[in-house]
């Protein structure tokens, strides 16, 4: 099952839940301002969805097959874009009935970033292993260390810091980084990122 979203930063619409992706592009295909945009990424072809603020009425009823619901200019703020995304997740009812134990599909946020559910305890548990190295990277080098930024949109960030408590460069705890850890390039990316 996926869900669909209407988001503009906080401001985020639940639309509905649809089976599957042809579904909600169908959905959303019918809505005459949605604009679609296609991009090609790394070879694979890609389709964003989006809404300007601009071109909603007050009031439009949206309709897939005999249900209504609705989107409302007043549920946005002026002048900015409605990102619509989608994202699949599990049907627990459903999984009630299976006979063998999984992870739920869809994803879990950590930090600033959504991972999938299947990968989450091998992500965070290398986060962790990461940032410990990234410690003793600062360490060697005569610092402190102070985790910073939790709860921000770039995400949490070790900081280093000197001997007068002033910060003199951070490294996000980032996908970017976490690869250059798997790759086993963490200290050149510190170094490169930080100057240190």
């Amino acid at each position: 099952m996926f869900l669909l979203e209407f988001a503009q930063y906080n401001r985020i619409s639940k639309v509905g839940v649809f089976e599957n992706e042809e579904d909600i592009i169908d959905f959303l295909e019918k809505i005459p301002f949605v604009k679609r945009t296609d991009d090609v990424i790394d070879g694979m072809e890609i389709s964003y969805y989006s809404i300007e603020y601009k071109d909603i009425p007050e009031y439009y009823d949206m309709e897939l097959g005999n249900v209504k619901t609705i989107l409302a200019r007043q549920s946005f703020a002026e002048n900015e874009v409605i990102e619509i995304s989608w994202e699949e997740i599990e049907n627990f009812s459903r999984a009630q009935r299976e006979d063998n134990i999984r992870y739920a599909v869809g994803s879990v946020r950590v930090d600033s970033y959504n991972v999938p559910i299947v990968d989450a305890k091998e992500y965070i548990c290398l986060r962790n292993e990461m940032l410990e190295e990234i410690r003793k990277y600062y360490k060697q080098r005569g610092y402190e260390s102070k985790r910073t930024f939790a709860g921000s949109e770039d995400g949490e960030a070790i900081a280093a810091i000197d001997s007068k408590g002033e910060m003199k460069g951070f490294v996000y705890l980032d996908p970017e980084a976490m690869a250059e850890y798997v790759e086993g390039n963490l200290n050149k990316f510190i170094e490169e990122t930080t100057g240190i």
